[in-house]
């Protein structure tokens, strides 16, 4: 995932549309300077307030716990908006803007929030909707982002200062181990699949050569019934009562029954046992 920028719109003290680039910058060193307050030096200029107006875009929650309108610039009294552009993880260019008081939204709402993926529109009827799809898309929670991303000077929390219980909590989001054991468990599903098959085939197989060991013994006892070609023992003449022509038929290579007449009278020859 791949941050490109952020647009500030009425939103705090900047009065207006701001874009600030957020990708092949380096490190960056951001100053300020109060001009209503000159005493206080940098202190309230409003270094913080892009990254605060990024968190809100993202999660929608207000900075400081301040009440829902606070964000609005004064001056502005409307219109207050803020959009984040970034590439996900398959490379999609995705597109967020939180707004609030947007008097000219297209769609008649205020405030909302609305979401482009690859130049598709991703925007739920119901913002809780749309917020369960962005934090899908960027595969992490609020709590994650600011132990991992951003470090707010305002958060409750740092992840140095947690307990190991907390930290390992956090670490297992971060590298996303709660879906390894989720592939883990299809992986033994998938393995014991595989292995329940294997058996089914195995128990097949040994059907299968009992059948060819019967089938061979059926042979076998044809063989020694039928006689091989030119062996004369198997055959026997045909007789009527107690009377035989006492010939010997000619041998049957495929081990049939003989009914050829041989001109003695007694008709044909068949086969006997021996």
């Amino acid at each position: 995932m791949k941050f490109l920028s952020l647009v500030l719109e009425n939103y705090g003290s900047y009065y207006g549309r701001h874009e600030l680039a957020l990708s092949g910058l380096g490190l960056v060193l951001v100053l300020g300077k109060n001009l209503d307050e000159p005493r206080m030096n940098s202190n309230g200029s409003g270094k913080s307030t892009p990254w605060e107006a990024f968190d809100w875009c993202l999660w929608g929650v207000i900075p400081r716990g301040d009440h829902v309108d606070s964000i609005i610039n004064e001056e502005a009294g409307k219109n207050c908006l803020v959009g984040v552009r970034f590439e996900d993880d398959l490379g999609r260019l995705v597109q967020v803007e939180r707004f609030r008081k947007w008097k000219d939204a297209p769609d008649g709402k205020e405030t909302g929030l609305r979401l482009t993926v690859g130049g598709e529109n991703q925007t739920c009827l119901d913002v809780d909707e749309t917020q369960a799809k962005l934090e899908a898309i960027l595969g992490l929670d609020r709590e994650v982002f600011h132990a991992a991303i951003l470090f707010g000077q305002n958060d409750n929390w740092r992840f140095a200062d947690g307990t190991d219980s907390e930290r390992i909590d956090i670490l297992t989001r971060v590298l996303q181990l709660g879906e390894i054991d989720g592939w883990l468990e299809k992986a033994k599903g998938l393995q014991a699949r595989v292995e329940s098959e294997q058996t089914q085939y195995d128990q097949a197989l040994l059907q299968r050569r009992a059948e060819l060991v019967t089938l061979g013994g059926w042979i076998s006892r044809n063989r020694s019934m039928s006689g091989r070609p030119g062996d004369e023992t198997t055959w026997r003449p045909w007789t009527r009562g107690s009377r035989s022509c006492g010939r010997v038929p000619k041998t049957c290579e495929l081990g049939l029954e003989m009914r050829t007449a041989c001109g003695s009278g007694f008709g044909c020859w068949r086969r006997r046992p021996p």
